[in-house]
């Protein structure tokens, strides 16, 4: 006898679980290619825009060790300063890369004006509400009462050092799940603005919102943004948001002001026995 057992969630979404860097924080995903490029300008090294996205996602030590095994960028530290850094070098270099990257993602901590409405919407509905980031916990620390200013209520959020592999791996996003206490994975949304960022919701069993300007598409502040002729925006949205469809994000929006409309939806899927 052969079975197949099939089960189908039915509910309401239990949980919303952003990313923080190019989704709450951070528009644009500039402030950790920044504090490199401050960082290293000190030692005479210039970082090329290709290496700074490759190594964005990682966690500060994960990424010097990245640069430091590159030969080109081995080859640059000893022309200038001769051996590569002990181990107590390299935790000096980490601290004041961390020191960097509070500054410029605090200077950058600019959500669109219109997102507290969407916050108080997840919260009247009852939402748990999680946050997973690349950073280390001290620099979270940092950034998370900054969010909660902005109208975020954050029950719980998980570092990149918190768990073995990064995305787009799931471990992230399912870490933050469990310590929500989430029943079932497809009452869970993801909103992200990367590509790995969507995979790691979709490896997770999760709804996935693509986030198209305020990420590493854009590459710029939100002034940057501003700046730019409608012609120029509609050209950077519309491969944003080919780029994260590409990625199965199920939803791509503008920013996470505009995500209310696709939780509705998920919502009405939910009910119907879709899922993810």
């Amino acid at each position: 006898m052969h079975l197949n057992y099939h089960r189908k969630y039915c509910g309401k979404i239990q949980a919303v679980i952003f990313d923080m860097t190019g989704t709450l924080v951070d528009f644009g995903v500039k402030a950790n290619g920044q504090a490199l490029q401050q960082l290293f300008s000190h030692y005479q090294i210039q970082l090329s825009p290709d290496i700074l996205l490759a190594i964005a996602d990682l966690p500060d030590l994960a990424q010097l060790t990245y640069l430091f095994n590159m030969e080109d960028f081995k080859n640059q530290w000893q022309q200038h300063h001769g051996s590569l850094p002990d181990e107590k070098q390299l935790e000096q270099l980490i601290m004041q890369f961390r020191t960097h990257q509070i500054d410029y993602a605090s200077q950058q901590l600019s959500l669109p004006v219109d997102s507290k409405p969407v916050f108080q919407f997840i919260r009247k509905q009852g939402y748990k509400v999680g946050v997973c980031t690349h950073y280390c916990r001290d620099i979270a620390s940092d950034l998370i009462p900054q969010l909660t200013e902005q109208g975020l209520k954050i029950d719980h959020w998980v570092s990149a050092v918190d768990v073995s592999q990064p995305r787009p791996a799931p471990h992230l996003v399912l870490t933050c799940a469990v310590a929500l206490d989430i029943m079932s994975v497809a009452a869970c949304v993801k909103v992200d603005d990367s590509l790995k960022g969507i995979e790691e919701g979709l490896n997770a069993g999760m709804w996935t919102i693509g986030t198209a300007i305020s990420g590493e598409y854009n590459n710029r502040s939100m002034s940057e943004w501003n700046q730019l002729s409608n012609t120029e925006k509609d050209k950077i949205r519309s491969e944003a948001t080919l780029g994260l469809y590409r990625a199965g994000a199920h939803y791509v929006v503008d920013t996470v002001s505009d995500i209310q409309s696709c939780l509705e939806d998920i919502e009405a899927r939910l009910k119907r026995g879709e899922r993810p």
